[in-house]
């Protein structure tokens, strides 16, 4: 086995898909130090707009671990502290995610590339 992804247990409980909500609740900063030990985890999805969630973000990449933002109810303000801290996919898009609106472009908007 080369690695795996792990959707669990950084979520926002509002679009946790089928992740159970007790998973997410009973979540906290032990769990994620423990989870920096695993030698096999080779990316993450995480909600961005997580108290310390740019944190991890920088943390997960120092340790070779890639980091996709998905799972969240963030607003475009919000997404965009993912790639501020390195992230550079999303998991799920259009899907378990807030969605795109044209006044409030939400975490879609967030990940659509920039025409510039």
């Amino acid at each position: 086995m080369l690695g795996f992804h792990l959707e669990r247990p950084s979520l926002s409980p509002e679009r946790k898909g089928a992740q159970p909500l007790t998973a997410i609740e009973q979540a906290d900063g032990r769990l994620f130090e423990k989870l920096l030990e695993c030698r096999r985890l080779r990316l993450m999805t995480l909600v961005p707009k997580q108290s310390g969630g740019a944190e991890r973000i920088r943390r997960l990449g120092q340790q070779g671990i890639q980091v996709s933002l998905g799972h969240t109810d963030a607003s475009l303000e919000e997404f965009a502290a993912g790639p501020d801290a390195g992230t550079e996919m999303a998991t799920h898009l259009y899907n378990a995610m807030s969605p795109l609106g044209h006044r409030a472009p939400g975490s879609i908007g967030g990940a659509l590339p920039t025409i510039g």
